[in-house]
């Protein structure tokens, strides 16, 4: 989902993964969402947090109209 793009994979932090997002990207944020949450185990709950920078995320839930002011 993210190739080709300005945002990334960044790493992973015990069960986290951090993305370094762009903001040109924000439509493709429903979609990582969704994607995350698909496994071969069935739907599970994604939790998102969003920040200027990581010592700044705040919990994030989606909404489609969520992402208007970004």
């Amino acid at each position: 989902i993210l190739e080709g793009r300005k945002s990334f994979t960044m790493g992973l932090i015990h069960d986290s993964m951090v993305i370094d997002f762009d903001r040109e990207d924000k439509g493709l944020l429903e979609n990582l969402i969704k994607e995350f949450g698909n496994t071969d185990l069935g739907l599970f709950k994604v939790n998102t947090s969003l920040g200027t920078d990581f010592g700044n995320m705040r919990r994030f839930r989606w909404q489609s109209k969520s992402l208007t002011n970004l």
